[in-house]
């Protein structure tokens, strides 16, 4: 029983991880949605203005793109390390060892820090560029 209350606080950790993943995804897809939307004005369009304001908007979309799916990855490395912590402190508790008591925390404190990571890039993806 001291197993499964041990095994909470990852466990919301990964659902808080899950629900990150899950909103930074849907972001992604819908600037993934508008780069492919542009592109399709870029091909149709002839008129020169409206053609260099796409030129200028899509390398900026495609970096928060790229910034997006990147943060999902990270966040997912989490959830991953997360998922591994709830089994290393199963196995501490069946086999009654705190070595790998020790490592499972680890593993949660490494998730925490991997998901945090992902919040960072996410943040980056917003932040403006320099020089623009």
């Amino acid at each position: 029983m001291a197993a499964v209350a041990d095994m909470v606080a990852p466990v919301m950790l990964i659902t808080t991880g899950v629900l990150m993943a899950n909103g930074t995804m849907a972001t992604y897809t819908s600037k993934n949605y508008l780069i492919r939307t542009l592109r399709g004005e870029r091909a149709d369009t002839p008129a020169d203005e409206k053609l260099r304001e796409v030129d200028q908007q899509l390398p900026t979309m495609t970096r928060r793109a790229r910034l997006l799916i990147t943060a999902v990855l990270v966040i997912f490395g989490g959830i991953t390390l997360l998922v591994l912590s709830v089994v290393g402190i199963g196995m501490a508790e069946v086999h009654k060892s705190e070595t790998v008591g020790a490592a499972a925390l680890g593993l949660v404190i490494a998730g925490l820090v991997t998901m945090l990571g992902g919040l960072v890039v996410v943040a980056a993806a917003y932040t403006p560029r320099r020089g623009r």
